[in-house]
């Protein structure tokens, strides 16, 4: 769910065409992929702060909030955490998330 999570907000915010491109920038500048960035989220965090600056952040919150919509949470008292700290929180308070965290 956090892969789709992002798929979703690079797609609606960067745009289609740009989410090939964004996961091909990820490998090449990380050595990431879509599918390992669940397991390597502070890497992703740097990913977004080198390539977009200020918006990285941005890029963050729209992930973490899609993320909570999806899992019918509350975003507002969690808004100010970054991703790996975000999804930790998210693993502890339902035994469920590690699962639907490493889905795609």
């Amino acid at each position: 769910m956090l892969v789709q999570s992002v798929d979703e907000v690079v797609a609606d915010v960067l745009g289609h065409g740009v989410r090939t491109a964004f996961y091909e920038s990820l490998q090449r500048q990380r050595g990431l992929s879509r599918e390992a960035v669940p397991r390597h989220l502070d890497e992703f965090q740097q990913f977004l702060n080198e390539t977009f600056g200020k918006g990285g952040e941005t890029l963050a919150r729209c992930i973490m909030k899609r993320f909570s919509e999806k899992l019918g949470w509350s975003f507002g008292d969690m808004q100010h955490q970054d991703l790996s700290d975000y999804f930790t929180l998210a693993r502890r308070v339902t035994k469920s998330t590690n699962e639907i965290i490493m889905t795609a």
